[in-house]
């Protein structure tokens, strides 16, 4: 159903430039530059030191528990083919903030001797 002219014009002007991307529509390259940047920036202000972000727990069970919940939906969904895929994009994500995060610890300069 089309709203009527007058709609349109609103939700136009107040959408403007606007563009949506999902999550899940991302690549995996797309999906680690994403999550890079989200945690470089957050470090700034992150109380967590890098220490804590150690590859077992962060990437490792982290990605095992998203692919799980991925696999259940799918499954669910009738999309068990794209479950690959999917846990290639998660780990993608895993790995972006946990670089992200180291990166954005050294840039401003919150690296101390107990952290490193």
């Amino acid at each position: 159903m089309v709203p009527p002219p007058s709609r349109r014009r609103l939700v136009r002007s107040l959408c403007g430039k606007t563009l949506a991307i999902h999550f899940h529509n991302y690549t995996a390259k797309q999906s680690y530059k994403r999550c890079y940047g989200d945690s470089f920036a957050l470090a700034a202000t992150s109380p967590i030191p890098v220490r804590n972000f150690d590859y077992h727990y962060t990437v490792a069970l982290g990605t095992a528990k998203d692919a799980a919940k991925d696999r259940r939906w799918r499954a669910a969904q009738c999309r068990r083919l794209e479950w690959p895929r999917a846990l290639l994009v998660r780990l993608a994500q895993r790995l972006g903030k946990r670089d992200g995060d180291r990166a954005g610890w050294k840039h401003f300069a919150r690296d101390t001797p107990a952290t490193r």
